[in-house]
């Protein structure tokens, strides 16, 4: 597999920690449990995830720090 060097202009990540205690707000499907974290299945989309070496899906956690925006996070993830 060949792997190119990221361009130039490319910037690093921006990581940051939620602090312990710190609510945060999801919205998923009732037949999962709110601590799943997205598998990456399914059709690729804006929230398609990154694949590891092996090219499989990295598991992500979505959520936000208001309902509102979580809300918002709902509607343009299931908008086609």
């Amino acid at each position: 597999m060949l792997v190119c060097s990221p361009p130039i202009s490319f910037k690093p990540p921006n990581p940051f920690i939620v602090k312990w205690g710190t609510v945060i707000e999801r919205q998923h499907n009732r037949k999962n449990p709110g601590n799943l974290f997205n598998p990456g299945l399914g059709s690729p989309t804006r929230f398609t995830l990154i694949d590891n070496v092996r090219g499989m899906p990295v598991p992500t956690p979505y959520a936000a720090d208001t309902l509102e925006v979580a809300i918002y996070e709902t509607i343009f993830h299931f908008s086609p």
